[in-house]
């Protein structure tokens, strides 16, 4: 939909470029993942504002980078934390959050990018990721630091870089 405000998938949280979280209170693997954070959320946006025949390039390239990043996380990130009692809460939240995600953006992939359908797709993505990205960066990576600590938090980061990359290769 050429020309459409893009402040109309802004939900008021966490816009696009504005950290919900200082990326400076966070270190190792969860302020690399704020910083992916920042590049979904412009990536999304700029897309809602794209022709169909630009999203027909874009959407791809974006829905890769969510995919990976999401499945990466749960590879690395998350599993890092299921000897911890008090992530318990974590891992079921974030487990069924990337579902969401993952069934969205199966649907988006469903729908042709001339329709209007596509944009209310869309949307509904913006909002889930949105949405995902305050609640980790205000909650679960805060705590998630806290339990595996700076050290483990770093030592993450790498382990997340290389799973990311393995993951995109196995995507469509």
């Amino acid at each position: 939909m050429q020309g459409t405000n893009v402040n109309a998938l802004d939900r008021g949280t966490g816009s696009a470029g504005q950290p919900v979280a200082s990326p400076a209170k966070l270190t190792g693997v969860f302020a690399l993942l704020v910083t992916e954070h920042r590049t979904a959320s412009e990536l999304l946006q700029r897309t809602a504002t794209e022709t169909p025949e630009e999203r027909r390039t874009s959407w791809p390239l974006v829905r890769r980078q969510l995919l990976s990043h999401e499945r990466a996380e749960s590879l690395e990130v998350y599993s890092a934390l299921e000897g911890h009692e008090g992530a318990r809460d974590i891992l079921e939240q974030h487990s069924s959050r990337a579902s969401e995600l993952e069934s969205l953006i199966g649907e988006l992939d469903n729908i042709d990018y001339d329709s209007e359908q596509w944009y209310g797709k869309l949307r509904d993505v913006v909002a889930q990721v949105e949405d995902h990205i305050r609640e980790e960066e205000t909650e679960f990576f805060p705590r998630a630091q806290e339990l595996i600590g700076e050290v483990g938090s770093l030592e993450l980061k790498d382990r997340f870089v290389s799973a990311q990359r393995e993951v995109v290769h196995t995507l469509p």
